[in-house]
């Protein structure tokens, strides 16, 4: 998986620091995934590696579990799937303001990204919903870039946004 996912985070990432802390987290991942935490229906963040210009993190998505739509902030996000599969509703808002209290959202595509898959997000107007529909979770690494420390979540149909901080559940050094 690691030779195939290097290709793909060379040609969406291009930044060799980061790719190297994806690919060492991907390597990593049967040493730390069983100290990930679990919480029922839900997902949980684990800082791996922290840079300052970028994050790593560790996500569990329990079976069920399902993000709010919401866009990264001032981040950039590159997601790899390293366990089982996650679907992904992707959205763009279209109105002038990306700071603006209320979002004019169009739904673009749903795709599902299952192991050694790269997706990414790469400014205010990409957003997304994701979900684990299997019966077992499913896990991803993200790099943000810069760190994530808050976000923006919409209610789908009245384009209402509020921001939300981002938080770890826990942290594993790697």
């Amino acid at each position: 998986m690691i030779g195939s996912l290097e290709t793909r985070l060379e040609a969406a990432i291009q930044n060799h620091e980061m790719i190297d802390a994806m690919l060492r987290g991907t390597a990593a991942f049967a040493q730390y995934k069983e100290r990930l935490p679990f919480v029922t229906q839900s997902y949980t963040r684990t800082l791996l590696v922290k840079r300052p210009d970028f994050e790593l993190v560790a996500m569990q998505w329990a079976p069920g579990s399902v993000s709010e739509l919401h866009d990264h902030g001032d981040a950039r996000c590159w997601v790899a799937v390293v366990e089982g599969t996650i679907d992904v509703e992707n959205f763009e808002r279209r109105d002038r303001s990306v700071m603006g209290p209320h979002a004019e959202l169009k739904f673009t595509e749903s795709i599902r990204v299952a192991t050694g898959d790269v997706d990414y997000r790469l400014n205010r107007r990409e957003l997304h919903r994701v979900r684990n529909t299997a019966e077992c979770s499913a896990y991803s690494l993200q790099i943000y870039s810069p760190m994530l420390s808050q976000y923006r979540v919409f209610d789908e149909q009245t384009g209402f946004g509020r921001t939300a901080l981002a938080y770890y559940d826990s942290m594993v050094k790697l």
